[in-house]
């Protein structure tokens, strides 16, 4: 087999590849009784006279919309007393759900006792708590900002193997704490930078003064050390 030959073997090899990986690592619909979800919805549509788009907004409605008229009257007795004292006592409360809880919250009426409502399929930037600025303090060590955008999309809750898909990495300038600055204000201005990472349209390959610009392009020395 000559060197052609082969280098066309390879390429044909590697497409084959690619492709099967990709139809392998692909989402796949909900599966229930052999049936996938939009073949539900195409039976639905097909028995009612209705579109799948009706199906789609029928089930989100007693899947999601339905059950919240229903849940204040499942509080576990004595519940909104023990809020309410911790409440009265100072104690900040926060809540951390798998699924979006800020509106059982409300259709309980315990929204007002949690100052932060997180779930586990929030993609977005969430508040950054005081410890990143108190160990910056404590230990002087500088803090590196860093987005990454498009994690989430290819690793999935519940999904074993990453699926292809791109990822976006931005890393800041290191940040220390000010020495009149506290950890709280430290660490509101760290989560500003990444905030201000995520937002932007593009990110200079070097960021900061022209100064600091030229001085990080200059080689760096390679120095070995020896024990």
């Amino acid at each position: 087999m000559n060197k052609r030959r082969r280098l066309g073997l390879i390429v044909v090899l590697g497409v084959a590849i690619t492709a099967a990986a990709f139809f392998a690592l692909r989402p796949r619909e909900p599966v229930y009784e052999g049936k996938k979800l939009g073949e539900w919805l195409k039976i639905f549509a097909n028995e009612t006279g209705g579109s799948r788009e009706q199906a789609a907004k029928a089930i989100a409605y007693w899947m999601e919309a339905a059950p919240l008229q229903i849940l204040a009257r499942c509080l576990r007795p004595g519940i909104v007393e023990l809020l309410e004292s911790a409440r009265n006592k100072g104690i900040r409360m926060g809540l951390l759900s798998d699924y979006p809880a800020r509106r059982k919250l409300l259709a309980m009426g315990l929204d007002s006792y949690f100052s932060v409502v997180l779930s586990a399929q929030d993609c977005r930037i969430g508040e950054f708590k005081p410890g990143v600025g108190h160990l910056a303090k404590e230990t002087g060590t500088p803090v590196v900002p860093m987005h990454i955008q498009g994690a989430f999309q290819i690793m999935p809750r519940h999904q074993k193997i990453p699926l292809p898909g791109p990822v976006r990495v931005r890393i800041g300038r290191p940040m220390t704490p000010q020495r009149a600055e506290g950890s709280r204000e430290f660490t509101a201005r760290v989560e500003k930078a990444v905030r201000t990472l995520a937002a932007g349209p593009r990110q200079p390959e070097l960021q900061g003064s022209w100064i600091e610009r030229w001085e990080a392009s200059k080689p760096r020395e390679l120095r070995y050390e020896t024990d």
